[in-house]
């Protein structure tokens, strides 16, 4: 049973995959809301939402929203429905599994805490293991040193 989650959410899209997966899943992080509502109401009302590769493909459809900016999560809302996708794409839930959160060298502790928080309590992970991106480049390089050029698109 596969039970690490490597997840790393930047501005331009979300990777995620199983620790023993050779490649990651890979789609958009962004959500978009309908501009139209009497065209796109569901027979709840609610507001039709997509989000990743669906956002992207009906983006002349969708007021877009992009939860992570400059590596920071700014929606906490919108970041939650990429979870959902992310286990969608990964065909599993992720209860009762460990997750590798790769963040962002300017992520702040309340941040962390925030992430923490929501895998822990909402999605119930059973640990979390925390690793700086740059950090990570030069350790899978077999270095503890060095210059890391990190472009995202945030």
């Amino acid at each position: 049973m596969q039970s690490t989650i490597v997840l790393d959410a930047g501005s331009g899209s979300v990777k995620a995959a199983f620790s023993s997966a050779t490649a990651p899943t890979s789609f958009p992080s962004l959500a978009g809301r309908v501009k139209y509502k009497p065209l796109f109401q569901t027979s709840h009302g609610c507001d039709v939402v997509s989000v990743g590769k669906d956002a992207a493909e009906r983006r002349g459809l969708l007021h877009l929203t992009y939860p992570i900016q400059h590596g920071i999560i700014v929606n906490w809302d919108v970041w939650q429905l990429l979870l959902q996708q992310i286990e969608q794409q990964l065909d599993a839930s992720l209860a009762e599994k460990s997750v590798f959160w790769v963040e962002h060298p300017f992520s702040s502790r309340p941040q962390r805490a925030r992430v923490a928080q929501i895998l822990f309590e909402e999605k119930g992970i059973l640990g979390m293991c925390v690793g700086i991106a740059p950090l990570l480049s030069l350790y899978a390089t077999g270095e503890t040193t060095g210059i890391v050029l990190d472009v995202g698109e945030g």
